[in-house]
């Protein structure tokens, strides 16, 4: 089992109390720290040279910590990176474009290229292999 622990303090204490909690976390046994929102490329390299560890961040589009490459962070000493609601945002968006070619043309044709094929979604499902398996365990009539 390993523990990250993080801490959200930034946001209503400041950086000096978030690297704080890091420490006390860090001393209480803690495998990954991750001290969320800094809002400046100095308050992120702050965090890991502040509290040498194994450390974790988040890139958010939208969010308040600036937007680096994998490269730039673990430069930095950062061993992680959370890429938290990457993928739900850019369904959401496909879904709104998608929607909105459907409400102003009152059909998905047109939109293919906005959509995975259905044989493409069924092999990214695992279709051929939940038959197999329905398949195998069976109860018979």
């Amino acid at each position: 089992m390993m523990i990250l622990a993080r801490t959200d303090a930034r946001a209503v204490e400041g950086l000096p109390a978030a690297l704080e909690r890091a420490r006390r976390y860090q001393a209480a046994g803690a495998d990954f720290l991750f001290v969320e929102a800094p809002r400046s490329l100095e308050e992120l390299a702050a965090i890991p040279r502040e509290v040498p560890g194994r450390h974790v961040c988040n890139m958010v589009i939208g969010g308040r910590t600036p937007l680096l490459a994998r490269e730039a962070l673990a430069e930095m000493g950062f061993a992680g990176i959370l890429y938290a609601n990457a993928a739900l945002q850019a369904a959401m968006q496909a879904m709104r474009e998608v929607l909105g070619h459907l409400r102003a043309n009152g059909s998905i044709a047109g939109a293919e290229s906005m959509l995975m094929m259905f044989d493409e979604r069924q092999k990214m499902l695992g279709h051929d292999e939940i038959e197999a398996l329905q398949q195998r365990y069976r109860v018979p009539d």
